[in-house]
């Protein structure tokens, strides 16, 4: 099994619940992206949990969420 399905089975890991993007653990990385037609935008990338370690969505959840509480 690799270390990333361990993570996720150890974690509880859920695409649907509380949400990873409100969570401590939840990680990204903003790209500032620029063209002609539609201006400067930013965009996410790079997902993942730091906690666990392994790529992750927004919308996911798992049983180690932890909310952030901006």
């Amino acid at each position: 099994m690799s270390r990333e399905k361990e993570a996720k089975e150890r974690q509880e890991w859920r695409k649907k619940g509380p949400m990873c993007a409100n969570c401590i653990g939840f990680r990204s990385d903003i790209v500032k992206k620029l063209t002609y037609r539609y201006g400067e935008w930013n965009e996410e990338t790079n997902l993942h949990c730091a906690i666990g370690e392994f790529k992750t969505g927004k919308s996911s959840w798992c049983k180690e969420y932890e909310w952030k509480g901006e």
